[in-house]
């Protein structure tokens, strides 16, 4: 069983989660947190919480993600074959296209010294906090109309102002400092930690710089309205081919060092980069900046605990263990909801396990066009009525995935459509293709081992894995044509 809790402030929750008698703790989700525009977060900020979450989000882009796709890409064997791996992963080509354009911006010139990590951040400082605002001004004016003739720039939205770079103000050495730092750090140069804060050295290597002036464009698509997403459009596949021809080829990508967003350890550049790019962007925009420390609580979204709120869901739980312990039935259990300050006290008896069965499922297709047209689908169950708590163990040795699909056929009379192996990803857990009926190319497999065939596109030695099993998840039919749902399956091999 699982007795889970948490706080947040003067909040509390308690949940209890008991095998085959309540339902699982995946079953319940909390409400999504409400998501602050990306017209706001990329063009119009007005508080500093939305600059803190765009310095975040640009941190995480330019030493995490970046990175970890150059890491990636070093894998393969040509950039062609790169490609092909980003379209069987199911990319997108305008997505392709980004991560291309991102890898280009990482690798096309990966500096050497640490003065040249210097010389790229003093570019990116412009960038960010002169050619993005100059772009947006030229684009609106300070005197722009909406299509409804209203001011464009009427409130919440700020007019924002360029930052021209100043050698003697301690924000600009500050920002440049700490992303040539992290720059560094990426690429894995060796750098001591008393160079890398070395402000005399980066002001005066600064000052030889010759940096481009910046040239109007007005070809440039903006995201300005709630409506919009900021998610990548459609591109051609011949510019992304010449943008990938301007990659090194991967054997001769440096060993990637992304860093991993920690705000605690003061050492590591991370807090004081997102601090100068939030403070520097509120400044764009007029906004009152925050010290490093309001920074690092927002930014790193820390909520003050209260001892009092975490006594009162210790309490809660521990009445629950005394339920379970004593095995009582599931009206007796509670899941509680408590707010301190108001004060609320909600207390909910748990819902059991969703129990899935035969059934007939109606949708509709088309409901703007044809909102009175019924599809019926009708779903079996194999085998019989199952909850979440259930599994189907197949423990028939070290198969094939041919033997694997027969055994559904001769024992469930089911026929197996796809088979889907996990992949653990630094990103998070995915699922590769291993056979689909109506893929030929994946029925070369079918011969094959579905243990190899697992290690083989999970990237990962059998000889090493610690478990004798995985969970492949799977499509099956009936004769008939009906879907067919199972519980989770769970393969031994071995």
């Amino acid at each position: 069983p699982l007795l889970e809790s948490g706080t947040l402030g003067t909040k509390c929750n308690t949940q209890v989660v008991i095998p085959h008698v309540t339902e699982n703790y995946g079953a319940s989700r909390d409400p999504e947190e409400k998501m602050t525009p990306d017209c706001t977060l990329h063009n119009f900020p007005h508080n500093i919480q939305h600059c803190l979450s765009w310095a975040r989000s640009e941190f995480v882009g330019q030493f995490s993600d970046r990175p970890r796709d150059a890491m990636d890409y070093s894998q393969g064997a040509t950039r062609e074959a790169f490609l092909d791996s980003l379209k069987a992963a199911g990319a997108a080509t305008g997505e392709i296209a980004q991560t291309v354009d991102g890898l280009v911006q990482c690798l096309a010139q990966v500096p050497t010294t640490h003065a040249e990590c210097i010389e790229w951040a003093r570019l990116l400082f412009d960038e960010y906090f002169s050619h993005k605002v100059k772009q947006l001004v030229h684009l609106y004016p300070r005197d722009a109309v909406t299509k409804s003739g209203m001011a464009f720039w009427s409130p919440p939205k700020r007019f924002p102002t360029a930052h021209e770079f100043d050698a003697s103000c301690d924000a600009h050495v500050d920002f440049v400092l700490s992303a040539a730092a992290l720059r560094a750090k990426t690429i894995g140069l060796d750098v001591s930690d008393a160079v890398l804060r070395d402000r005399a050295a980066l002001v005066a290597r600064v000052a030889t710089l010759k940096v481009p002036e910046w040239t109007p464009k007005d070809n440039v698509k903006l995201v300005v309205d709630k409506e919009d997403k900021a998610t990548p459009g459609e591109a051609d596949e011949a510019d992304v081919v010449a943008a990938l021809g301007r990659l090194p080829a991967p054997s001769a990508v440096p060993v990637m060092v992304p860093q991993e967003f920690e705000k605690d350890d003061a050492t590591n550049f991370h807090m004081d980069f997102i601090h100068s790019v939030a403070n520097l962007r509120a400044a764009n925009y007029g906004i009152p900046t925050v010290d490093k420390l309001q920074s690092k609580l927002i930014a790193g979204r820390i909520i003050p605990a209260i001892a009092t709120t975490t006594a009162a869901a210790t309490g809660l739980v521990c009445l629950e263990l005394y339920k379970q312990v004593l095995g009582k039935p599931l009206e007796s259990y509670r899941n509680a909801f408590v707010n301190l300050a108001l004060p609320v006290f909600q207390l909910i008896e748990p819902m059991p396990p969703q129990t899935f069965k035969a059934r007939v499922e109606k949708r509709r297709p088309d409901p703007i066009n044809h909102p009175d047209y019924v599809e019926e689908e009708e779903i079996i169950v194999v085998p019989g009525p199952f909850t979440a708590w259930d599994h189907l163990v197949v423990d028939q040795g070290d198969i094939t995935m041919q033997e694997f699909i027969d055994f559904f056929k001769e024992k469930h009379n089911v026929s197996c459509q796809s088979i889907a192996v996990p992949v653990l990803l630094e990103k998070g857990e995915t699922a590769a293709m291993a056979y689909n009926s109506f893929s030929k190319g994946t029925h070369s497999r079918l011969g094959e081992k579905l243990s190899d065939v697992f290690a083989k596109l999970a990237k990962v030695s059998l000889d090493t894995y610690k478990k004798d099993y995985f969970l492949p998840s799977c499509l099956f039919e009936s004769d008939a044509g009906e879907s067919a749902e199972t519980p989770e399956i769970i393969f031994k091999f071995r």
